[in-house]
């Protein structure tokens, strides 16, 4: 099978053929098809966690986020059967000590990180095995997708399990989340679909678009001379919670500088090589402030039918974080593109595309669908604006391609005519070009309808 295997810290990853996985007796494989790429797998690509011991060994499989279906059954597994449709936290627990037992399996004594340990291969291969597949295997219903599971993988669960779980956040309360990366939408969107009102805060104005689409009802546009916690505190007189949603040691001071008395931290970004896990805080002021620090690490398996539930109702909508969908081969690039910050949202790789296939990438603008589309299997997307020239073009070009045939008929079998009957379906091909965004794509576009 092929696999995105870690060679050397920094390199791309190698699209390899590894062999497949076998089933362990209390675990299943699952024939991978669909997982997020999340940032924390571009801290394992670049080596970053040593300060913690947590650094990913060379060779590993990367690749933290999978739904798909159970293709091989251990024989001591009770729940599962081959062709259930499953999801997979990050975070394997072995069911059976007091953390798990009590419903806390994202701390379990004994467990694994999917992706980031030897003894736990990554899903950014065509299968995956899942060890003690009872407790860790969560049951999909067929109404949600592939890639909105895979949306809904450590940084949705996280944002989550944060809010939900350790954080005392009740209705009206005010959240304020640094960083809109994809932990931090999903922070957005969860925050708003529990009552709370959200401010956003990011150096990017086209990620605080898509916070404000995802229920964030301030957003602050930052520079490195804002001061983030006195324009938090002027609107809406500070944060009952804060997330650091990024990592670096600005981000975390700012979200515990912008809280209120009593207020709450959540950290949730991690740190890069520049902290090294370490990041200096005010400590007498959180004790004289009441200030509580709280982190918070993926979510307990036993407490997923919360999140699916309100998926059922349409409280959460994890699909709408979803901007990118990339064959496995273009999982180096979209690494790569996190090196300056170039994603938005959550990137999925779909294991139904091949890299000569068309991808598709939607951002929500105000629930309008922008789509794009590429040649090489990864998904282009449109700003606003591109959107709207291309909307008319589109709109203007049957209308011209119409009234250029009509004169071609009508004019005497001259060059002008026969001219005319050239430039008329070129001007409907420019229009196509357009939205694709390169002549390779639209040949190819053209060359699958045919």
């Amino acid at each position: 099978m092929k696999a995105a295997v870690l060679c050397e810290y920094g390199e791309p990853l190698s699209i390899e053929e590894v062999p497949e996985p076998t089933p362990d007796p209390h675990g299943v494989v699952i024939e991978t098809e669909a997982c997020g790429i999340c940032r924390s797998d571009w801290h394992a690509w670049q080596g970053h966690g040593e300060w913690a011991d947590d650094r990913v060994p060379l060779g590993q499989i990367l690749g933290h986020e999978p739904a798909g279906r159970a293709v091989a059954v251990g024989e001591q597994v009770r729940d599962i059967e081959a062709g259930d449709r499953i999801a997979v936290p990050f975070n394997l627990g072995r069911g059976h000590c007091g953390y798990c037992q009590n419903g806390h399996g994202n701390v379990c004594e004994h467990g694994i990180a999917l992706g980031f340990e030897e003894a736990a291969p990554g899903a950014f291969a065509e299968r995956v095995h899942v060890p003690y597949a009872d407790y860790n295997a969560v049951a999909l219903p067929e109404s949600v997708s592939p890639v909105e599971m895979a949306g809904l993988g450590c940084r949705f669960v996280t944002a989550y399990h944060a809010l939900a779980h350790r954080a005392d956040l009740t209705p009206g309360d005010w959240v304020a989340v640094h960083g809109c990366g994809g932990v931090g939408l999903s922070a957005v969107h969860v925050a708003d679909a529990l009552g709370a009102n959200v401010v956003a805060v990011d150096l990017d104005d086209d990620k605080l678009v898509a916070a404000r689409d995802l229920g964030a009802d301030e957003t602050l546009l930052v520079d490195s001379d804002t001061d983030v916690p006195t324009v938090i505190e002027a609107r809406v007189g500070g944060a009952d919670v804060s997330i650091d949603a990024l990592g670096i040691a600005e981000t975390c001071r700012n979200s515990i500088d912008c809280l209120r008395p009593r207020g709450q931290h959540v950290q949730l970004g991690l740190t890069t090589d520049e902290e090294r896990g370490e990041v200096s805080l005010p400590t007498d002021a959180m004790t004289m402030r009441e200030i509580t620090f709280l982190g918070s690490r993926g979510m307990p398996p036993s407490r997923y039918d919360e999140l699916l539930r309100m998926l059922d109702r349409g409280t959460l909508s994890p699909e709408k974080l979803v901007t990118n969908t990339v064959p496995l081969a273009k999982v180096p690039d979209r690494l790569a593109a996190m090196n300056d910050f170039e994603t938005t949202g959550i990137e999925v790789v779909d294991f139904s595309l091949s890299s000569q296939n068309f991808g598709y990438k939607t951002i929500i603008y105000s629930d309008v669908k922008l789509i794009g589309m590429s040649s090489d299997g990864s998904t282009g997307g449109l700003s606003l604006r591109r959107a709207i020239i291309i909307g008319l073009l589109l709109l203007a070009t049957p209308f011209v391609a119409f009234v250029l045939i009509a004169a071609a008929l009508t004019a005497d079998a001259g060059p002008g005519g026969w001219l005319l009957l050239v430039v008329a379906p070129l001007s409907l091909l420019s229009g196509i070009w357009s939205l694709t965004g390169d002549t390779d794509g639209m040949t190819r576009l053209f060359a699958r309808f045919a």
